[in-house]
């Protein structure tokens, strides 16, 4: 019982970690983007990003952050991309 409460606990913790705006996919119209997509792959699910520029980002160090919008109502998406690929997703603001 007790080890159950635990893996509870743990996966609670987690989700509640991981759920402050962060995702590891959203959809881009049809398209679903995800991690490990080349930068190339997102653009062309997506279409070109309204900002991008190389920050230093931990534990990535540095990396280009991307901010996509994809659509009226929707929140704007905050990509990472690390050597070419897509590392991190995060929720931006409402557009």
């Amino acid at each position: 019982m007790k080890k159950v409460n635990k893996s509870i606990l743990s996966a609670l913790a987690t989700i509640a970690i991981l759920g402050c705006g962060v995702a590891s996919a959203f959809s881009c119209g049809q398209a679903i983007v995800q991690t490990g997509d080349t930068e190339l792959e997102v653009n062309s699910k997506c279409g070109q990003p309204i900002n991008s520029n190389f920050v230093v980002i931990s534990p990535w160090g540095v990396a280009k952050k991307s901010t996509y919008d994809i659509g009226q109502g929707k929140f704007y998406q905050i990509l990472i991309f690390k050597d070419d690929k897509l590392v991190n997703i995060q929720n931006g603001s409402r557009h």
